[in-house]
């Protein structure tokens, strides 16, 4: 599925990042965690004018940001969390 900013006048857009250990892995350079990370910053940015929700998950999902259009809080909220933030861990 190929997405298109423009297409749509308002999205509202829920990412969920897995927060389990295993996203500390260095199979993907410098960490599962970190890539995913970037992945998700540069979504941000590429629907400036949409809101976003950010939902972390280990062994249960976990609401850290509710739908916002501050996307600098998400991105805050992104980039300040951890494995281990939620728990418990799955």
């Amino acid at each position: 599925i190929e997405l298109n900013p423009q297409a749509a006048k308002s999205l509202d857009i829920v990412v969920v990042l897995d927060l389990s250990n295993s996203m500390n892995a260095e199979d993907l350079v410098p960490s599962r965690l970190r890539v995913a990370k970037r992945a998700i910053d540069t979504l941000l940015r590429a629907f400036p004018g949409d809101r976003f929700a950010l939902v972390g998950f280990a062994g249960v999902p976990q609401v850290l940001s509710p739908l916002t259009n501050d996307l600098d809080y998400v991105a805050e909220i992104l980039q300040s969390v951890e494995p281990g933030d939620v728990r418990p861990q799955g």
